[in-house]
């Protein structure tokens, strides 16, 4: 599994600020366990030429397999690859990068860390609110393209949530809306949907991306994704179960894009369980 000469092989995660990330316990743990020689770091460049400076440094390094990519680099990468993936050309984001033999080839695992989640938790289709409308709104958007009547998205000035309803429409062929995010903007569309994803950093142990009031107006039965995982179980999931809906959390969502990033890296298939019980564990929740 190991390239030849290399005393280990190296990955990393590329964002700014990047204050917490899980993926260097997940993975570093994890090869460990299967007895691979990896060590899987942590880079910050605080502006693009950084990014591509990180990106030209693992092509160059046989040693270096590959990298994610998080806030705000998943569109900035795609001008630094050298090729992409059928689900990122289509997503135009990139969260995860292989260096095959020199070429930096880009792929999208957040909508599989979306879709697969949600079919496991018996999803079938409706209309959904996306809160946020960066790139992993349209990932989600991607992930439920032939599953979703309608998309609403919303953000805090509108206008990148307009901007993704006419992607949308126009790529996916989803009908779409966008709005600014407000209390009488969540109040109608609640009504409207069986499915509400926060796609936002907006939400924690004691905030929330939607008013706590507007989940009662979730038609039932009714689903709400968190991608926010620390904390794990935040307030807005709580509150979705007390008004009966399922609930999925982050850590779902990422334990099931290590898994597919294991793939991408090493060709190897892994159980998204065990990653989200090494998550847990380094998070002292198991």
């Amino acid at each position: 599994m190991e390239d030849a000469g290399c005393d280990r092989l190296r990955l990393f995660i590329a964002g700014y600020p990047l204050e917490y990330t899980l993926s260097p316990a997940i993975y570093n743990r994890w090869a460990r366990m299967r007895g691979l020689r990896v060590e899987y770091g942590v880079e910050r460049p605080s502006e693009p030429a950084g990014l591509a400076a990180v990106a030209e440094m693992c092509r160059r390094d046989s040693c270096c397999r590959g990298f994610n990519v998080t806030m705000p680099y998943k569109t900035v990468i795609l001008s630094m690859l050298q090729d992409l993936d059928e689900h990122s050309k289509t997503i135009e984001a990139v969260n995860t990068v292989l260096n095959d033999r020199g070429s930096l080839i880009g792929y999208n695992t957040d909508w599989i860390g979306v879709r697969r989640p949600l079919e496991e938790a018996g999803y079938t289709g409706g209309s959904v609110l996306i809160i946020g409308a960066g790139g992993a709104a349209r990932a989600a958007a991607y992930a439920l393209r032939d599953l979703a009547d309608t998309v609403y998205y919303t953000s805090r000035t509108g206008e990148s949530a307009r901007k993704l309803a006419e992607w949308t429409r126009r790529i996916l062929g989803v009908y779409s809306e966008g709005y600014k995010a407000g209390g009488q903007v969540y109040k109608a569309l609640t009504r409207r949907v069986n499915l509400v994803i926060n796609a936002s950093p907006a939400s924690g142990i004691d905030k929330t991306p939607l008013p706590l009031d507007t989940l009662n107006a979730l038609p039932k039965p009714c689903t709400v994704f968190d991608m926010v995982y620390k904390p794990v179980d935040t307030l807005l999931l709580q509150e979705a179960r007390r008004t009966g809906c399922k609930t999925i959390d982050g850590l779902d969502m990422l334990s099931v894009q290590a898994a597919y990033n294991i793939r991408v890296w090493f060709n190897m298939e892994e159980d998204p369980r065990l990653l989200k019980k090494i998550a847990l564990d380094s998070m002292g929740q198991a």
